[in-house]
């Protein structure tokens, strides 16, 4: 039996958005380059900020990100996380697919997590950071990956 790496993580959806200037920061009140919790409110008041900018959708979390650099350097890799019955889950499941990466994703009906990652125009990231499914992600969940 040959052995994987197991990672175990927040499965969220990387949206990296390229603002003009720092006016959408100001307006919702965070700090350049901070990383924020936010609800879902806060979640799509972002997202309507940011309608019509350019931005670019990518699978994130650090161990799908850390789990996706293993899968390259050819080290067989499970993947668990929670995820929404969505399109951006759907994206999430391909993508690491797509890497190497077998994703073991729960489904829920909750949205799946994003992180709205704003570029500044001179590349300073601002996080805004909604969990969505993965925050119920339970140990009942969890199993070991099909061999």
């Amino acid at each position: 039996m040959s052995k994987r790496i197991l990672g175990l993580g927040n499965a969220l959806a990387d949206i990296l958005t390229q603002i003009d200037t720092d006016r959408i920061l100001e307006e919702l009140q965070f700090e350049r380059g901070s990383m924020n919790l936010v609800g879902s409110e806060t979640h799509h008041r972002i997202a309507e900020l940011t309608a019509g900018l350019n931005s670019k959708v990518i699978s994130g979390g650090s161990a799908a990100n850390t789990l996706r650099g293993l899968a390259r350097l050819g080290i067989p890799c499970s993947y668990i996380g929670k995820v929404g019955r969505d399109s951006v889950g759907e994206f999430m499941r391909t993508e690491m697919e797509s890497m190497g990466v077998l994703p073991q994703l729960i489904e829920t009906h909750t949205p799946t997590g994003r992180c709205m990652v704003l570029i500044s125009p001179d590349g300073e990231r601002t996080m805004a950071t909604f969990l969505g499914a993965a925050i119920e992600l339970t140990p009942q969940e969890i199993l070991p990956p099909p061999c």
